[in-house]
């Protein structure tokens, strides 16, 4: 990663996916903040400056999508993921006009996260250039 660890906000209202997930990224070398509900997760994001936001897609009161929107119109640049233990057809044809960028389907592991995180990497750098 260029310039340091990225910082990751992750979201997900199960403890023990939120502390999983936690783990891997600190294992993939990034700096996470983790909030256990998409309130809390805005709150956080608006308080921090992250690269990436990896949500859960079903949670109580704010769910991922949503989350995205928001996320989206304070800060169109950051790169947003959705997990989810849905089907990719019925999910895909959902997030296709959203302000998601990329899904992450459950259940995943350190080298498909890591994977899916490096797709990201141009998109982040390009963005970057472009706000110069």
């Amino acid at each position: 990663m260029k310039g340091g660890p990225q910082k990751i906000l992750v979201v997900d209202d199960d403890d023990l996916l939120l502390d999983a997930v936690s783990q891997m990224l600190f294992r993939l070398g990034y700096h996470v903040i983790a909030a256990n509900s998409g309130d809390q997760g805005l709150e956080l994001f608006l308080k921090s400056e992250c690269d990436i936001v990896l949500t859960d897609f079903e949670m109580p009161g704010l769910d991922g999508i949503s989350l995205a929107l928001h996320i989206k119109e304070k800060s169109p640049d950051t790169v947003v993921i959705l997990m989810t233990g849905h089907d990719r057809e019925s999910l895909m044809g959902l997030i296709r006009d959203s302000a998601v960028d990329l899904a992450l389907f459950k259940p995943f592991d350190l080298l498909t996260l890591g994977k899916i995180l490096r797709e990201t990497e141009p998109q982040r750098e390009q963005k970057q250039m472009s706000s110069y």
